[in-house]
């Protein structure tokens, strides 16, 4: 029984209610005040993270662009994140990359990504064409190239695939064109090229190795009664004979002579290496188009020009067209006695 003012309740007195009433408030209010003051909190970290973050945010063209990246106003090397109109790149560490490093296209469509690591590339790098494909794939150690390294063109075919090893070509690379038709297959020991073959885009061979064993071997397929010998030819110090594939097929040039040491250049040549092969889908009736092995191994196009009555070969660099053919002439391949 409650008491005030000598009057008696039966239920609860107004005080108390009051009292109750106010405890209920006090305690809403200090709700109220927690949270704003951890909305406060969550606030000024939020600004102080964004504030850090973007002290050392620059876009590239407050900075100089080059091996060591530098900041324009001091020329300094820079620290901090690099971004462009289309995306942040990444970490810069003492102007050089960490971490991984990504480039955008002016979609704002990822280009590449590059793994770093102290400045060198480690990891993966993958780079991509604008539709999405992936155009290039490698993977690196310590900034050498180490494992399987491979490239596709936009449409998805493969364009080429070899194997580093430290940095270094090893073992078989493979080359294609556009066509999903290979090009090219080397193989690699320690980076030095042992054997070359080439194709052109329809797939028929351009190049056989620049390996005696290989060419013999090549020529041991060839059906003489299918594929004759044009023609045994003489260029001193070389002894030439021209070998047809088929109606539609190159003709290649092979060295008969061994011709170490037998004048300028002629070490680089033995017997059954290729001296050069002629595509007869440029060729014409008299003129020959011919692609042409120098002793550096680089290749150049002549036309040869061929007279029935003399039966000789004439390699001429820039057909003129005169009327004295002897004008046009840079050397003349002779026929000789095929026995």
């Amino acid at each position: 029984m409650n008491y005030k003012k000598g009057n008696v309740y039966s239920e609860e007195s107004v005080y108390k209610r009051h009292k109750l009433y106010q405890n209920k408030k006090k305690s809403r209010r200090k709700i109220i005040i927690s949270t704003l003051l951890v909305l406060i909190v969550i606030c000024v970290g939020i600004g102080a993270f964004y504030i850090i973050t973007n002290m050392n945010r620059y876009h590239i063209n407050d900075l100089v662009i080059q091996d060591i990246i530098m900041t324009r106003n001091d020329m300094k090397p820079f620290n901090g994140i690099i971004y462009d109109d289309n995306g942040k790149w990444g970490k810069y560490v003492n102007g050089k990359p960490e971490g991984t490093i990504k480039k955008f296209d002016i979609n704002g469509n990822i280009s590449s990504e590059t793994n770093y690591k102290n400045g060198l590339k480690n990891g993966s790098k993958r780079e991509w064409c604008s539709n999405g494909q992936l155009q290039f794939q490698a993977f690196y150690v310590k900034g050498k190239r180490n494992g399987l390294s491979q490239s596709w063109f936009c449409n998805g075919n493969a364009k080429d695939s070899v194997k580093f090893i430290s940095g270094k070509k090893e073992g078989i690379e493979k080359t294609w064109y556009d066509n999903n038709v290979l090009s090219k297959k080397i193989t690699y020991i320690d980076n030095e090229i042992v054997e070359e073959w080439r194709w052109n885009e329809n797939g028929r061979l351009m190049l056989v190795p620049y390996d005696e064993n290989a060419v013999r071997e090549y020529l041991k397929g060839i059906d003489e009664e299918k594929h004759p010998i044009e023609g045994i030819y003489e260029y001193l110090p070389y002894t030439l004979a021209i070998i047809k594939i088929d109606e539609h097929d190159d003709l290649i040039i092979i060295n008969l002579r061994e011709t170490i040491n037998a004048g300028e250049g002629s070490e680089w040549f033995s017997i059954g290496e290729v001296k050069g092969w002629i595509d007869p889908r440029i060729s014409t009736l008299n003129t020959l188009n011919c692609n042409w092995v120098n002793a550096d191994k680089s290749i150049v196009n002549h036309l040869v020009r061929f007279y029935p009555s003399s039966g000789n070969l004439y390699v001429v660099r820039d057909d003129k067209n005169t009327s004295n053919t002897r004008d046009d002439i840079n050397f003349i391949l002779k026929p000789i006695n095929s026995n």
